[in-house]
Formats: structure tokens, C-alpha cells, sequence
């Protein structure tokens, strides 16, 4: 098992710290590997995680799940993370549960919160299960990145905490309903005055095009590095 402990103070009190931390979608925004995530509610995320090591990009997804809370003093979370797309391409070939052992870690969380006079101290408590390749690439990843993330980590937590509040995004169902409740919005009605604006032509069309394509290109390039990386 690996361990990662790590301590740092902040300012502001208590119950404003909480606010960030517990925010799922802004909280995760300061984790210095997360390259990309997605909410899917309050309580659980998904996303990418990525480090360089040398020339080589290290990708992986990780899922998260906030599995306790007790505001405003503990937040404890669990995250699993699979190296590469080897999760996904078993997953298509029907073999779910062929996972490699060494393409699989377990991370444990706790983030306790300790008032500190005016200011707040933050404790980190990290405890990760891995087994072959992807423990010797996490036990570099600390080796040669650890510091460098840690400060990161606190400079990003400090610029959110100096940011307003983070808005805690609501269920796609609440904001339908409250959609609805509230009845058509003034374009959903149509102008007040004036002709209908006219249908977009092709020309002006070609821009979402383009972005797909482009996307689409990005999308290949991507898996093609994974593959390289997990040799």
C-alpha cells in the first residue's frame, strides 16, 4: 500500500472551506492531475487523470465517490482509476470482470478540516492499493512529482477559495421541472416584434463541422497515445 499524508493551512473559516471542499464539481477542479471531469450528481464523478513521465503521457479514468460527510469537519472518498483504456476495451469485448489485476488502484480519502485561529488547516489522508505496473508508475509519480503536486494543489485550493462561492450545480430534473413551472422563456415564445430570425445557412452551419471533425481527429490521436503509454 502506498501512503500520501499532507497538511496546509489556509484563510477564511471553517464552514467557507467546507463550501469548496464539498462542492464535488469545484473541489475536483483543484486536483492538480485532473485534466477532465464530469458531475453526475452530488456524490460521484468521473474523469481523466494524467501525468508526464519522461516523454510518456500517463492516462487513466478514475471514478469518485464521496462516501461520507460530516460538515464541517471530514469529507471521506473513494476513487478507482484504470490505467489507460484497458477498463473500456474489455468491457467491449464482454470480459468485465477479466480486468487485470495490475490495471486497477484503489484510492482511499480523508480530508479533515481543523480550525486554526482565523484560518483553516486541511489534512490529507490518502491510502492507494495497486499491484504491478500501475504501482511502480504511482510510486514514480511520487518520487519525482509528489512536491511539485502537493504545492499545486495548495495554490489551486487557495485561488478557489478567493473566487465567490462555487454554486452547487442542481439535478437535471430539478432544473426541467423548475423550467416548466416557470412556462415558456421570451424566445421559447417568439419576438415581440420583428420578422422570425431566418434559418442559418450552410456557410454558417460549416463551423460545427469543422469542430466535430476536428474533435473526431483528437478523439483518435488520444486512444493512440494511451495505447502507446500502457505497453
Amino acid at each position: 500500500m502506498i501512503e500520501i499524508r499532507h497538511e496546509f493551512e489556509v484563510d477564511g473559516a471553517r464552514t467557507r472551506v467546507w463550501e469548496l471542499v464539498g462542492n464535488i464539481d469545484a473541489f475536483a477542479r483543484c486536483v492538480p492531475t485532473l485534466i477532465e471531469h464530469e458531475v453526475q450528481d452530488d456524490d460521484r464523478a468521473v474523469g481523466i487523470v494524467g501525468v508526464t513521465l519522461g516523454a510518456i503521457p500517463i492516462r487513466s479514468r478514475v471514478d469518485i465517490e464521496v462516501t461520507e460527510r460530516r460538515p464541517p469537519e471530514r469529507l471521506r472518498g473513494r476513487a478507482v482509476s484504470y490505467l489507460g483504456d484497458t477498463i473500456a476495451t474489455q468491457i467491449r469485448k464482454g470480459q468485465p470482470g477479466a480486468v487485470a489485476a495490475d490495471a486497477v488502484g484503489r484510492i482511499d480519502i480523508v480530508l479533515d478540516l481543523e480550525e486554526a485561529g482565523e484560518r483553516t488547516r486541511l489534512r490529507f489522508q490518502c491510502d492507494v492499493e495497486a499491484e504491478g505496473k500501475l504501482e511502480k508508475i504511482y510510486q514514480s509519480i511520487l518520487r519525482l512529482k509528489a512536491d511539485a503536486l502537493k504545492a499545486e494543489l495548495e495554490r489551486n485550493v487557495r485561488a478557489a477559495l478567493a473566487a465567490p462561492a462555487p454554486a452547487r450545480a442542481r439535478p437535471p430534473a430539478a432544473a426541467s421541472a423548475s423550467a416548466a413551472a416557470a412556462g415558456p422563456t421570451p424566445a421559447a415564445r417568439g419576438p415581440a416584434w420583428g420578422p422570425s430570425p431566418a434559418p442559418a445557412s450552410p456557410r454558417e452551419r460549416e463551423p460545427s463541422l469543422g469542430r466535430w471533425l476536428l474533435g473526431l481527429l483528437w478523439r483518435r490521436i488520444y486512444r493512440l497515445l494511451i495505447r502507446i503509454a500502457t505497453r
